[in-house]
């Protein structure tokens, strides 16, 4: 399955990922106390999952997901949604 047919899959369980990010942002402000844009929280999902990939490599999941957040945050710079 291609990224973005796996973005469309989860933006359909879970809703528009730039909208989602965006209200993980607002989560994670309030917790820290300091504003995070949702490409902020994109960027610390991609740490996440990276770090995910080193412990355990051969979990092909975590790849894709570093590629699909990394295709989020690109779309939400572009403001690319369909």
């Amino acid at each position: 399955m291609e990224i973005k047919e796996i973005i469309k899959e989860r933006g359909d369980d879970y809703g528009r990922p730039d909208l989602f990010m965006g209200q993980l942002a607002q989560v994670w402000s309030a917790m820290l106390g300091k504003h995070l844009s949702a490409n902020q929280v994109v960027a610390m999902m991609i740490a996440f999952k990276s770090i995910r990939a080193c412990n355990n490599p051969r979990h092909e999941d975590s790849f894709i997901d570093v590629q699909g957040y990394g295709k989020i945050g690109q779309d939400i710079l572009e403001d690319d949604w369909e």
